[in-house]
């Protein structure tokens, strides 16, 4: 049970709507038992949503008689639409990360995580859970919600601390958004501002480590015209770094791919401005 007033009228929220209208609906399994499956529907009659999830929340103690995606779903919606969008998405990672689910169940999860992310403004998590959803099935609104979210992305500049924990927790960034000028290793502004932050991060605690710049391209123009330009554009971020921020060139490996690793499909300009990217992996500590 979702209501329409809790999405915002913009195409991300709109364009999930039918799916999430869909898959909500999924019912508490059997095993659960019936005085679970009572109290789970009686939640769902109820309009009060602090109320509801007064009812819910019992359910999910560890006297339950089951762990059930519906359930953690449902405590997620109640506490999005009350504004407490952390503690909505604590819930559905829950859901997210329940192994006996069903695949509609966890796919709803990981499509409010990424909303509940997108709230938080921490686009690049939100990626991550449209990518999680999509490797569970493969489907066209998914895709269209990736593709607005790398949009959003390839457009927002990647904070220090994120950079920082991304590295120390995953030992990779598959997509800085470091902008060139059209068929050019020369940065533009934001692809400036954007190395600033990376730099600043490196330098406040990763001087020790060894990093590899991958540059990549779009499609067009020949494979081996496409691997010198992105490895000109690697360099150009690993000499900004070694110039500006002090970090030992020995630190930093610059290579190119071309377009060998797109991240999407190449269907319009937009998908080749996100395939234009400088990815960065941790090596080693030196």
């Amino acid at each position: 049970m979702i209501r329409k007033s809790m999405l915002k009228k913009n195409s991300s929220f709109f364009l999930l709507a039918a799916m999430l209208f869909s898959l909500s609906s999924a019912p508490v399994y059997a095993g659960c038992g019936e005085e679970v499956r009572a109290e789970y529907q009686r939640a769902l009659q109820e309009e009060d949503l602090r109320k509801r999830a007064d009812i819910l929340l019992p359910l999910t103690g560890s006297t339950a008689v089951c762990e059930n995606a519906s359930i953690y779903n449902q405590l997620g919606y109640s506490f999005f639409q009350l504004g407490d969008i952390k503690e909505a998405d604590r819930w559905f990672g829950k859901a997210a990360g329940l192994t006996s689910a069903t695949d509609e169940a966890r796919i709803e999860a990981f499509l409010w995580r990424s909303m509940a992310a997108e709230k938080l403004q921490d686009v690049w998590r939100a990626v991550e859970y449209v990518e999680s959803a999509l490797q569970i099935k493969d489907d066209e609104k998914l895709q269209k919600r990736l593709k607005d979210l790398q949009k959003l992305e390839e457009k927002t500049t990647m904070p220090a601390d994120k950079i920082k924990r991304a590295l120390n927790s995953k030992g990779f960034i598959p997509a800085l958004p470091v902008n060139f000028a059209y068929n050019s290793d020369k940065l533009t502004q934001g692809g400036i501002k954007q190395i600033e932050q990376l730099g600043t991060a490196i330098g406040s605690g990763g001087k020790g480590y060894r990093y590899r710049l991958i540059g990549h391209t779009d499609s067009r123009g020949s494979d081996a015209y496409n691997m010198d330009l992105s490895l000109r554009r690697a360099k150009t971020v690993k000499n900004y770094l070694v110039k500006h921020f002090g970090i030992a060139k020995e630190n930093l490996a610059a290579e190119g791919r071309g377009e060998k690793q797109p991240r999407r499909p190449e269907k319009d300009e937009d998908d080749m401005r996100i395939n234009r990217r400088v990815e960065i992996i941790v090596e080693a500590k030196r």
